[in-house]
């Protein structure tokens, strides 16, 4: 009989060479969410796959329109201007 059941595959990784601080700190900031170091990595990294890569980060902001209105510089040097009067 075939229930339908999908089946993920989980892969395995280890890093090697992290100093007992950086582990202390790390597994101390799980505790803090009520988590294993294992559940708290876990999450840590699915969030940093989800972050774009610094090219894709610029491809996106270089396909936006520009919105118009003063340049920044011009911007802050206005506001001081306003401020200092």
């Amino acid at each position: 009989m075939h229930l339908g059941a999908t089946v993920f595959h989980m892969s395995i990784i280890q890093v090697r060479g992290v100093s007992a601080r950086t582990h202390r700190r790390l597994k101390a900031k799980a505790g803090k969410e009520g988590k294993t170091l294992s559940e708290f990595l876990r999450s840590e990294l699915e969030h940093l796959a989800e972050l774009p890569t610094l090219e894709e980060a610029l491809a996106r902001v270089a396909s936006r329109e520009s919105v118009g209105g003063e340049q920044g510089a011009a911007a802050v040097a206005a506001g001081r201007a306003e401020r200092d009067r």
